[in-house]
């Protein structure tokens, strides 16, 4: 997911240039292409180890929890209700992934960026770091609660 997202982000001449787009000049598109596929071959083995789990008696499962994808395949399930296939399920699992994964990083990436614009925000949040787990401590999740 990450290559993904590292080559989704880089620039492409092809972008600016929308005629050159056929011969993916950067090989961009190329090199997407193969990462989209070690993903969905990744989201596919989940989602057949899903259905292999699914397909046990209920009497072998040990308190199976139920999550998206298990809501995703009981809909699967009821077709009469909808025209949902199993492309759309394994996409979707793709998008949460990505989305997920990307949005946590930019949003991280934009703080810290945000952080160095503003030196005066920055030194209070050493500041306040400082106060709740001490100099040069790294900060713990029981942390989090003490932190304004």
């Amino acid at each position: 997911m990450r290559s993904l997202i590292v080559e989704l982000g880089k620039s492409n001449l092809a972008d600016f240039f929308p005629s050159l787009n056929r011969i993916d000049p950067n090989g961009r598109r190329r090199q997407t292409a193969v990462y989209y596929g070690q993903l969905l071959v990744m989201i596919d083995d989940l989602v057949n180890k899903r259905l292999q789990v699914r397909e046990k008696p209920a009497g072998d499962l040990i308190a199976r929890e139920t999550d998206v994808l298990d809501s995703l395949l009981d809909i699967f399930e009821d077709r009469e209700e909808t025209m949902f296939i199993m492309e759309h399920i394994k996409v979707l699992i793709m998008d949460m992934f990505l989305a997920s994964t990307d949005s946590i990083s930019t949003t991280f990436e934009w703080a810290m960026a945000e952080l160095l614009r503003h030196p005066g925000k920055l030194s209070r949040v050493r500041a306040e770091l400082e106060q709740v787990s001490g100099r040069d401590n790294p900060i713990e999740e029981s942390d989090i609660p003490r932190l304004p």
